[in-house]
């Protein structure tokens, strides 16, 4: 067939170059009308506008074995050398660009398949993978490698990792496009999906973690309420058993001290004391003044810090 192509014309709109070839040399034929020569045939039409191609869910595993799927997005465009489209003007492009995309770089498709269950021979599929096709098959890699460095906590965790990965992918695929003679005009992804048991586990360890401090959070707030009623209440003890010896020794300077009210201060003194020190029935003052202090017991002494405050309470040598 190609003994009977050429010579022709093609002719392009603003947004579309043609490549033409006969089998040995290639050559774009630019927006407008072009003639071709003898042998030679349409071989591709490149678009030049920008070209969007989305991947509805790339899956990809995190570093502690959790499989996501992600939507992602890749904008490109036939490179231009960063040049912007103008009014009046077809769109930019590169000429070694075009012929690289859309010559170079072609790529073919195999895929396999048996059409009856337990059949032993599969069908092959062969298709031409276009230019404006190829990041379908460079971006999925990079993604999955990002994303193999990341915990599935990490992926969720406080500030914004979703851009970074967004920016690193964008930035990684612009890279390995470029030598193919295509630009990235930008990149991102979508939200990342974890299956539901994966979510539904995620929620519930968030639940005990936040539990886990309430209860925390609370009990340090009750033993604070208990220290400060203790501190209150062996304060008050201490002021109250003083108070007691205070009477008890006016009353026997004076020598109107009962056998009655002289037990009553007694054993008031004592039920102020802590239980592992108090005696069974103490005599007298000096009893419990003479009480074994037990290094091992941390309580408040209330007694004893008080009797610090009057000589006579202290024992007898």
């Amino acid at each position: 067939m190609q003994m009977l192509a050429g010579p022709g014309i093609v002719i392009n709109d603003c947004n579309h170059v043609a490549v033409i070839s006969d089998g040995f040399r290639n050559r774009v034929a630019p927006p407008g009308l072009s003639f071709t020569g003898k042998y030679e045939e349409l071989y591709a039409v490149v678009d030049l506008r920008p070209q969007l191609r989305i991947d509805p869910g790339i899956k990809a595993e995190t570093k502690d074995g959790i499989t996501v799927k992600i939507l992602t997005f890749m904008p490109h465009r036939i490179g231009a050398d960063g040049k912007q489209p103008e009014l009046t003007r077809s769109f930019p492009y590169n000429s070694k660009d075009v012929e690289n995309a859309a010559f170079y770089q072609t790529r073919i498709e195999h895929r396999w398949n048996r059409e009856q269950e337990g059949e032993k021979l599969a069908h092959e599929e062969v298709e031409q993978v276009t230019w404006d096709r190829l990041v379908l098959s460079v971006g999925p890699p990079i993604l999955k490698d990002i994303i193999l460095r990341y915990t599935y906590d990490e992926l969720l965790a406080p500030g914004n990792p979703r851009a970074d990965i967004a920016d690193a992918f964008s930035e990684r695929t612009r890279a390995a496009m470029r030598p193919m003679g295509i630009e990235m005009v930008g990149g991102g992804i979508s939200n990342i999906e974890a299956p539901d048991d994966v979510v539904k586990k995620r929620i519930e360890k968030w639940q005990a973690e936040w539990q886990y401090k309430i209860l925390v959070q609370s009990g340090y707030a009750q033993s604070e309420a208990y220290r400060a009623k203790a501190l209150a209440w062996t304060q008050a003890q201490l002021r109250t058993m003083y108070a007691l010896v205070r009477v008890q020794q006016a009353m026997e300077d004076k020598g109107v001290i009962e056998p009655v009210l002289e037990r009553l201060l007694i054993d008031a003194v004592a039920s102020l004391m802590p239980e592992a020190m108090r005696p069974d029935k103490p005599r007298d003052l000096d009893e419990l003044t003479d009480m074994p202090y037990d290094p091992v017991d941390t309580r408040p002494r209330p007694y004893l810090a008080a009797r610090e405050f009057n000589p006579r309470m202290r024992p007898k040598t």
